[in-house]
């Protein structure tokens, strides 16, 4: 790919790196749905959320941007019978992905995708925005290979101090969070455009995957818990992964409503832009 900026280029090689250093196995965030291991509680719970939301639009095919080895796009062939593709930067996960689930896609920058007007019907990104150097052409890309509508999911900043949430400790290493976005940078980069925006992952239940995961109490919750809150956090964290699966599944379940809800208190700002219906143009291949 030419012309990418020396942030795109570092972090296209340290994800080739990332991916490789797997072998055969999934990279953390998309593992086997059909295997709940207690470790990866979080990205368990956050994958059914975007299945739920994904199962309520109509597609014939589907396109996960930034979707790794494409486990995800994987799964939304089972679970909605749709055809799947896959756009990433990173050749290593590409050829992992065909080799383990079949999954077809294309080496691609956000900013130039290699499909044609129209060509897809949902075009679906999660957790992959913040990382651009230039979100809005991104943005303007998935929207115009989009047949039905886009689908968007960033860490979340519904207020100013929710910004505080999604510090990157690491500011100088590739694939870092670049940005924040509010629906009002939705709306500033998709001008025009009729936008539903969605609460995903509210924050007890993200709290509950951590305590799921066994994950140890941190030096910062050391120093910021009361005595009482740090005995508490260790009895949840005792207690919680006894419930595994169960526990997640029904926050899962629970998460459409309580982020409608409680909007302020989620993690992540879920973006939907749709097409006026119309036949889907199909043939997806780029």
């Amino acid at each position: 790919m030419a012309g990418l900026d020396d942030y795109t280029r570092e972090t296209r090689q340290w994800l080739d790196e990332e991916f490789e250093s797997f072998g055969d196995a999934c990279y953390n965030d998309y593992f086997d749905l059909d295997r709940f291991e207690r470790e990866h509680a979080e990205h368990y719970f956050y994958n059914l959320v975007h299945l739920a939301h994904i199962r309520r639009e109509p597609l014939g095919t589907f396109l996960d941007v930034g979707g790794a080895e494409g486990a995800f796009a994987h799964r939304v062939t089972q679970e909605c019978g749709s055809r799947s593709y896959n756009a990433e930067i990173s050749h290593s996960a590409l050829v992992k992905g065909r080799r383990l689930f079949g999954v077809s896609g294309a080496v691609s920058d956000m900013h130039v995708l290699p499909w044609r007007d129209g060509a897809v019907d949902l075009v679906f990104s999660s957790n992959a925005l913040e990382h651009v150097t230039r979100p809005r052409e991104a943005l303007e890309e998935m929207w115009r290979i989009a047949g039905r509508g886009i689908m968007v999911i960033t860490p979340g900043r519904w207020t100013d101090s929710s910004r505080d949430l999604f510090c990157d400790p690491a500011p100088d290493t590739p694939h870092r969070h670049l940005h924040f976005f509010s629906p009002d940078d939705y709306r500033e980069m998709l001008p025009g455009l009729d936008l539903e925006f969605r609460g995903v992952g509210f924050l007890p239940f993200y709290f509950l995957t951590v305590l799921v995961s066994g994950r140890p109490v941190s030096e910062r919750q050391r120093r910021k818990y009361s005595m009482g809150k740090l005995a508490a956090y260790r009895l949840l964290r005792w207690i919680a992964p006894l419930t595994g699966a169960w526990t997640i599944r029904l926050a899962v379940g629970l998460d459409p409503w309580m982020s409608r809800i409680f909007r302020n208190w989620t993690t992540h700002v879920m973006v939907i832009a749709r097409r006026s219906p119309r036949r889907s143009p199909g043939g997806a291949r780029p």
